[in-house]
Protein backbone atom coordinates (compact mmCIF):
# COMPACT_ATOMS: atom_id res chain seq x y z
CA UNK A 1 0.00 0.00 0.00
CA UNK A 2 1.36 3.42 -0.97
CA UNK A 3 1.07 6.01 1.76
CA UNK A 4 3.00 8.77 3.37
CA UNK A 5 5.88 7.88 5.69
CA UNK A 6 5.56 8.55 9.40
CA UNK A 7 8.23 10.47 11.31
CA UNK A 8 9.08 9.76 14.92
CA UNK A 9 8.46 12.52 17.40
CA UNK A 10 5.94 14.36 15.23
CA UNK A 11 2.25 13.93 14.62
CA UNK A 12 2.46 15.72 11.28
CA UNK A 13 4.22 14.53 8.16
CA UNK A 14 6.12 16.81 5.77
CA UNK A 15 4.41 17.75 2.50
CA UNK A 16 4.20 14.91 0.01
CA UNK A 17 5.87 15.26 -3.39
CA UNK A 18 3.63 15.05 -6.47
CA UNK A 19 6.29 13.25 -8.53
CA UNK A 20 4.65 12.56 -11.87
CA UNK A 21 6.18 14.00 -15.05
CA UNK A 22 4.06 16.44 -17.04
CA UNK A 23 4.08 14.97 -20.51
CA UNK A 24 1.05 16.92 -21.67
CA UNK A 25 -0.25 20.49 -21.62
CA UNK A 26 0.32 22.63 -18.51
CA UNK A 27 -2.09 25.47 -17.79
CA UNK A 28 -1.24 28.28 -15.37
CA UNK A 29 -3.68 30.95 -14.22
CA UNK A 30 -2.62 34.11 -12.36
CA UNK A 31 -5.44 35.61 -10.29
CA UNK A 32 -5.47 39.13 -8.91
CA UNK A 33 -8.26 40.97 -7.11
CA UNK A 34 -8.81 44.60 -8.06
CA UNK A 35 -11.68 46.88 -7.10
CA UNK A 36 -12.60 49.24 -9.94
CA UNK A 37 -14.55 52.27 -8.69
CA UNK A 38 -16.13 53.91 -11.69
CA UNK A 39 -17.57 57.39 -12.17
CA UNK A 40 -19.03 59.10 -15.19
CA UNK A 41 -15.71 60.61 -16.27
CA UNK A 42 -13.12 58.17 -14.93
CA UNK A 43 -12.31 55.39 -12.51
CA UNK A 44 -10.10 54.46 -9.58
CA UNK A 45 -8.41 51.08 -9.26
CA UNK A 46 -7.54 49.56 -5.88
CA UNK A 47 -5.41 46.40 -5.75
CA UNK A 48 -6.52 44.00 -3.01
CA UNK A 49 -3.67 41.51 -3.53
CA UNK A 50 -0.04 42.61 -3.75
CA UNK A 51 0.80 39.34 -5.54
CA UNK A 52 -1.32 37.02 -7.66
CA UNK A 53 -2.52 33.57 -6.79
CA UNK A 54 -0.91 30.97 -9.03
CA UNK A 55 -3.05 28.00 -10.04
CA UNK A 56 -1.51 25.33 -12.24
CA UNK A 57 -3.18 22.35 -13.86
CA UNK A 58 -0.96 19.36 -14.66
CA UNK A 59 -1.83 16.49 -16.96
CA UNK A 60 0.13 13.25 -16.73
CA UNK A 61 -0.05 10.25 -19.02
CA UNK A 62 0.58 7.22 -16.83
CA UNK A 63 0.50 3.45 -16.94
CA UNK A 64 -1.58 1.27 -14.64
CA UNK A 65 0.92 1.44 -11.76
CA UNK A 66 1.24 5.21 -12.10
CA UNK A 67 -2.53 5.71 -12.02
CA UNK A 68 -2.78 3.49 -8.93
CA UNK A 69 -0.04 5.49 -7.22
CA UNK A 70 -1.75 8.80 -8.08
CA UNK A 71 -5.05 7.52 -6.67
CA UNK A 72 -3.42 6.43 -3.43
CA UNK A 73 -1.52 9.69 -3.01
CA UNK A 74 -4.75 11.65 -3.56
CA UNK A 75 -6.63 9.50 -1.04
CA UNK A 76 -3.94 9.82 1.63
CA UNK A 77 -3.17 13.52 1.37
CA UNK A 78 -5.79 15.38 -0.65
CA UNK A 79 -6.47 18.00 2.04
CA UNK A 80 -2.81 18.41 3.02
CA UNK A 81 0.01 20.45 1.56
CA UNK A 82 1.93 19.16 -1.46
CA UNK A 83 5.34 19.72 -2.97
CA UNK A 84 4.71 20.31 -6.69
CA UNK A 85 7.44 20.49 -9.37
CA UNK A 86 6.95 23.47 -11.69
CA UNK A 87 7.55 21.69 -14.99
CA UNK A 88 6.69 24.80 -16.99
CA UNK A 89 9.82 26.41 -15.48
CA UNK A 90 12.06 23.38 -15.99
CA UNK A 91 15.56 23.79 -17.45
CA UNK A 92 18.37 21.55 -18.65
CA UNK A 93 21.70 21.75 -16.78
CA UNK A 94 24.74 23.16 -18.49
CA UNK A 95 26.87 20.06 -17.87
CA UNK A 96 26.52 16.35 -17.11
CA UNK A 97 25.59 15.30 -13.58
CA UNK A 98 27.43 12.66 -11.56
CA UNK A 99 26.65 10.90 -8.32
CA UNK A 100 28.44 12.69 -5.48
CA UNK A 101 28.13 16.14 -7.08
CA UNK A 102 26.99 19.05 -4.92
CA UNK A 103 26.42 21.63 -7.67
CA UNK A 104 24.20 21.87 -10.74
CA UNK A 105 25.33 24.34 -13.40
CA UNK A 106 22.14 26.06 -14.61
CA UNK A 107 20.84 29.53 -15.43
CA UNK A 108 18.87 30.31 -12.28
CA UNK A 109 17.81 33.78 -13.44
CA UNK A 110 14.97 32.45 -15.62
CA UNK A 111 13.24 30.18 -13.13
CA UNK A 112 11.98 30.21 -9.53
CA UNK A 113 14.75 28.39 -7.68
CA UNK A 114 15.04 29.45 -4.02
CA UNK A 115 17.70 29.06 -1.34
CA UNK A 116 16.54 26.60 1.28
CA UNK A 117 13.93 25.19 -1.11
CA UNK A 118 13.76 22.10 -3.25
CA UNK A 119 14.42 21.23 -6.86
CA UNK A 120 13.17 18.27 -8.87
CA UNK A 121 15.47 16.18 -11.04
CA UNK A 122 13.93 14.01 -13.76
CA UNK A 123 15.90 11.72 -16.06
CA UNK A 124 14.54 10.83 -19.51
CA UNK A 125 11.17 12.36 -18.67
CA UNK A 126 10.64 10.11 -15.68
CA UNK A 127 9.34 10.78 -12.18
CA UNK A 128 10.79 13.64 -10.16
CA UNK A 129 13.37 13.10 -7.44
CA UNK A 130 13.73 15.98 -4.94
CA UNK A 131 17.01 17.57 -3.89
CA UNK A 132 17.51 20.24 -1.24
CA UNK A 133 19.00 23.58 -2.34
CA UNK A 134 21.54 25.16 0.01
CA UNK A 135 22.13 28.34 -2.02
CA UNK A 136 21.36 29.82 -5.43
CA UNK A 137 23.94 31.63 -7.57
CA UNK A 138 23.32 33.17 -10.96
CA UNK A 139 24.85 30.21 -12.81
CA UNK A 140 24.45 27.27 -10.44
CA UNK A 141 22.58 25.57 -7.64
CA UNK A 142 24.53 24.48 -4.58
CA UNK A 143 22.93 21.42 -3.03
CA UNK A 144 22.60 20.63 0.66
CA UNK A 145 23.66 17.01 0.06
CA UNK A 146 25.48 15.08 -2.61
CA UNK A 147 23.55 13.57 -5.49
CA UNK A 148 23.07 9.85 -5.15
CA UNK A 149 19.82 7.97 -5.75
CA UNK A 150 18.43 10.84 -7.83
CA UNK A 151 20.57 9.57 -10.73
CA UNK A 152 20.17 6.06 -12.20
CA UNK A 153 23.88 5.72 -13.07
CA UNK A 154 27.20 7.23 -11.92
CA UNK A 155 27.08 9.83 -14.70
CA UNK A 156 24.09 11.11 -16.69
CA UNK A 157 24.31 13.32 -19.76
CA UNK A 158 22.86 16.82 -19.43
CA UNK A 159 20.52 16.35 -22.41
CA UNK A 160 18.72 13.57 -20.51
CA UNK A 161 18.13 15.66 -17.37
CA UNK A 162 15.42 18.15 -16.48
CA UNK A 163 15.67 20.35 -13.38
CA UNK A 164 12.59 22.17 -12.11
CA UNK A 165 11.85 24.23 -8.98
CA UNK A 166 9.49 22.77 -6.38
CA UNK A 167 6.89 24.89 -4.57
CA UNK A 168 4.47 24.19 -1.76
CA UNK A 169 0.84 23.98 -2.93
CA UNK A 170 -2.66 22.86 -2.01
CA UNK A 171 -5.08 20.98 -4.20
CA UNK A 172 -7.92 23.06 -5.67
CA UNK A 173 -10.10 20.42 -7.34
CA UNK A 174 -10.63 16.71 -7.61
CA UNK A 175 -7.86 14.51 -8.98
CA UNK A 176 -9.30 13.13 -12.21
CA UNK A 177 -8.26 9.89 -13.92
CA UNK A 178 -9.30 9.15 -17.49
CA UNK A 179 -8.41 5.65 -18.75
CA UNK A 180 -8.03 4.93 -22.43
CA UNK A 181 -7.43 1.32 -21.57
CA UNK A 182 -6.26 -0.65 -18.55
CA UNK A 183 -2.59 0.34 -18.79
CA UNK A 184 -2.89 3.82 -20.34
CA UNK A 185 -4.61 6.85 -18.84
CA UNK A 186 -4.39 10.55 -18.06
CA UNK A 187 -4.31 12.02 -14.56
CA UNK A 188 -5.31 15.68 -14.16
CA UNK A 189 -4.50 17.63 -10.98
CA UNK A 190 -4.84 21.34 -10.12
CA UNK A 191 -2.83 23.06 -7.40
CA UNK A 192 -2.71 26.56 -5.95
CA UNK A 193 0.90 27.49 -5.18
CA UNK A 194 1.92 29.14 -1.94
CA UNK A 195 4.48 31.94 -1.42
CA UNK A 196 4.22 33.77 -4.73
CA UNK A 197 7.54 35.36 -5.73
CA UNK A 198 8.24 39.08 -5.75
CA UNK A 199 9.54 39.51 -9.30
CA UNK A 200 11.52 42.53 -10.44
CA UNK A 201 9.93 44.85 -12.99
CA UNK A 202 11.38 44.33 -16.48
CA UNK A 203 13.11 47.21 -18.23
CA UNK A 204 10.77 48.46 -20.98
CA UNK A 205 10.68 51.67 -23.01
CA UNK A 206 8.38 54.29 -21.53
CA UNK A 207 6.11 56.96 -22.97
CA UNK A 208 4.39 59.66 -20.90
CA UNK A 209 5.43 57.82 -17.75
CA UNK A 210 3.96 54.46 -18.75
CA UNK A 211 5.79 51.34 -19.94
CA UNK A 212 5.36 50.29 -23.54
CA UNK A 213 4.86 46.60 -24.31
CA UNK A 214 6.56 46.14 -27.68
CA UNK A 215 6.51 42.35 -28.01
CA UNK A 216 4.59 41.38 -31.15
CA UNK A 217 1.42 39.40 -30.85
CA UNK A 218 1.53 35.93 -32.30
CA UNK A 219 -1.85 35.13 -33.81
CA UNK A 220 -2.71 31.63 -32.61
CA UNK A 221 -6.44 32.20 -33.00
CA UNK A 222 -8.64 34.98 -34.42
CA UNK A 223 -8.26 38.32 -32.63
CA UNK A 224 -11.53 39.31 -31.00
CA UNK A 225 -12.66 42.82 -30.09
CA UNK A 226 -15.66 44.37 -28.36
CA UNK A 227 -16.79 48.01 -28.58
CA UNK A 228 -19.22 49.30 -26.02
CA UNK A 229 -20.35 52.20 -23.86
CA UNK A 230 -22.32 52.05 -20.63
CA UNK A 231 -25.84 53.22 -21.37
CA UNK A 232 -29.31 52.98 -19.86
CA UNK A 233 -32.40 52.31 -21.97
CA UNK A 234 -35.36 54.34 -20.70
CA UNK A 235 -38.58 52.67 -21.76
CA UNK A 236 -41.98 53.45 -20.26
CA UNK A 237 -43.62 50.78 -22.37
CA UNK A 238 -45.74 53.19 -24.43
CA UNK A 239 -43.51 55.68 -26.26
CA UNK A 240 -40.09 55.58 -27.93
CA UNK A 241 -37.06 54.09 -26.16
CA UNK A 242 -34.52 56.70 -25.01
CA UNK A 243 -30.83 55.83 -24.69
CA UNK A 244 -29.05 57.65 -21.86
CA UNK A 245 -25.22 57.38 -21.60
CA UNK A 246 -24.14 56.38 -18.09
CA UNK A 247 -20.45 57.17 -18.56
CA UNK A 248 -18.33 59.38 -20.79
CA UNK A 249 -15.94 56.48 -21.43
CA UNK A 250 -16.10 54.48 -24.63
CA UNK A 251 -14.50 51.08 -24.07
CA UNK A 252 -12.76 48.90 -26.60
CA UNK A 253 -11.63 45.46 -25.52
CA UNK A 254 -9.30 43.16 -27.46
CA UNK A 255 -8.10 39.63 -26.74
CA UNK A 256 -4.63 38.80 -28.04
CA UNK A 257 -2.14 35.98 -27.63
CA UNK A 258 1.53 36.54 -26.80
CA UNK A 259 3.89 33.63 -27.32
CA UNK A 260 7.25 33.62 -25.56
CA UNK A 261 9.89 31.40 -27.17
CA UNK A 262 12.49 30.04 -24.79
CA UNK A 263 12.97 30.31 -21.02
CA UNK A 264 14.39 33.85 -21.10
CA UNK A 265 11.45 35.25 -23.07
CA UNK A 266 8.95 33.37 -20.87
CA UNK A 267 10.52 34.76 -17.71
CA UNK A 268 10.52 38.31 -19.10
CA UNK A 269 6.84 38.01 -19.98
CA UNK A 270 6.08 36.66 -16.50
CA UNK A 271 7.88 39.60 -14.90
CA UNK A 272 5.83 42.00 -17.05
CA UNK A 273 2.56 40.38 -15.93
CA UNK A 274 3.68 40.76 -12.32
CA UNK A 275 4.58 44.42 -12.85
CA UNK A 276 1.21 45.53 -14.25
CA UNK A 277 -0.65 43.95 -11.30
CA UNK A 278 -3.79 43.32 -13.30
CA UNK A 279 -6.08 46.35 -13.49
CA UNK A 280 -4.03 48.33 -11.00
CA UNK A 281 -1.29 49.54 -13.39
CA UNK A 282 -1.58 51.04 -16.87
CA UNK A 283 0.66 50.55 -19.89
CA UNK A 284 0.88 51.23 -23.61
CA UNK A 285 0.14 48.46 -26.08
CA UNK A 286 -0.08 48.42 -29.89
CA UNK A 287 -3.54 47.89 -31.34
CA UNK A 288 -2.34 45.56 -34.13
CA UNK A 289 -4.82 47.35 -36.38
CA UNK A 290 -4.77 49.89 -39.20
CA UNK A 291 -6.35 52.78 -37.30
CA UNK A 292 -3.50 55.18 -38.17
CA UNK A 293 -2.02 56.16 -41.52
CA UNK A 294 1.34 57.79 -42.27
CA UNK A 295 0.98 61.37 -43.50
CA UNK A 296 4.55 61.92 -44.76
CA UNK A 297 7.23 59.72 -46.30
CA UNK A 298 9.97 58.38 -43.99
CA UNK A 299 13.59 57.43 -44.51
CA UNK A 300 16.05 55.41 -42.44
CA UNK A 301 17.27 58.61 -40.76
CA UNK A 302 13.86 59.98 -39.85
CA UNK A 303 13.41 60.96 -36.20
CA UNK A 304 9.68 61.64 -36.35
CA UNK A 305 6.65 59.94 -37.86
CA UNK A 306 3.59 61.98 -38.82
CA UNK A 307 0.39 59.97 -38.57
CA UNK A 308 -3.33 60.68 -38.58
CA UNK A 309 -6.42 58.61 -37.81
CA UNK A 310 -8.03 56.80 -40.72
CA UNK A 311 -10.44 59.30 -42.23
CA UNK A 312 -13.99 58.17 -41.59
CA UNK A 313 -16.97 60.47 -41.44
CA UNK A 314 -18.30 60.91 -37.92
CA UNK A 315 -15.31 59.31 -36.13
CA UNK A 316 -13.38 61.73 -33.95
CA UNK A 317 -11.14 59.42 -31.94
CA UNK A 318 -8.80 56.50 -32.59
CA UNK A 319 -7.63 54.10 -29.86
CA UNK A 320 -3.87 53.75 -29.57
CA UNK A 321 -3.08 52.47 -26.09
CA UNK A 322 -4.17 50.03 -23.43
CA UNK A 323 -4.76 51.43 -19.98
CA UNK A 324 -5.28 48.31 -17.95
CA UNK A 325 -5.55 44.56 -18.00
CA UNK A 326 -8.50 42.59 -16.75
CA UNK A 327 -8.33 40.43 -13.67
CA UNK A 328 -8.83 36.92 -15.03
CA UNK A 329 -7.86 34.87 -16.79
CA UNK A 330 -4.18 35.35 -17.41
CA UNK A 331 -3.27 31.87 -18.48
CA UNK A 332 -0.04 30.44 -19.78
CA UNK A 333 0.50 27.16 -21.58
CA UNK A 334 4.22 26.45 -21.86
CA UNK A 335 5.11 30.03 -22.68
CA UNK A 336 1.83 31.14 -24.24
CA UNK A 337 0.07 34.02 -22.52
CA UNK A 338 -3.57 34.79 -23.19
CA UNK A 339 -4.65 38.22 -21.96
CA UNK A 340 -7.67 40.50 -22.18
CA UNK A 341 -7.17 44.26 -22.43
CA UNK A 342 -9.39 47.31 -22.13
CA UNK A 343 -8.58 50.40 -24.18
CA UNK A 344 -9.41 53.86 -22.81
CA UNK A 345 -6.76 56.21 -24.28
CA UNK A 346 -7.36 58.12 -27.53
CA UNK A 347 -5.73 60.60 -29.90
CA UNK A 348 -8.02 63.19 -31.45
CA UNK A 349 -7.72 64.72 -34.92
CA UNK A 350 -5.47 67.48 -33.59
CA UNK A 351 -2.97 64.91 -32.31
CA UNK A 352 -3.77 65.43 -28.61
CA UNK A 353 -3.89 62.54 -26.16
CA UNK A 354 -7.39 62.33 -24.72
CA UNK A 355 -8.58 60.06 -21.93
CA UNK A 356 -12.13 58.95 -22.56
Amino acid sequence: MIGRPMYAGSDASPPVLWPFPAAQEITEVLEWRTDVLTSRAGEQRIALRPRPREIITLRHRLDALGMARAAELARAGFADEWQVPLWHMALQPGSDLAQGATEILIDTGVSDFRSGGLAAIAVDGGAAAPVAIASVQSDRLTLAEQLALQLPSPTVAARRITVAPIRAAVSTSAIEISRRRQGDGTVTASFMLRDAPDLATPVLPTYLGRPVQTDPSVVRRPLSASLRRAVEYVDNGFGPVVVEPMRDVFERGEATTLKAQGPTARWTLRRWLWSIRSRQASFWLPTWGNELQVRAAMTSGSAMMRVAPVSTSGIQRTPVAADDIQDCPLAGRRGEIIAHYRWVEYVDDAGRHVRA
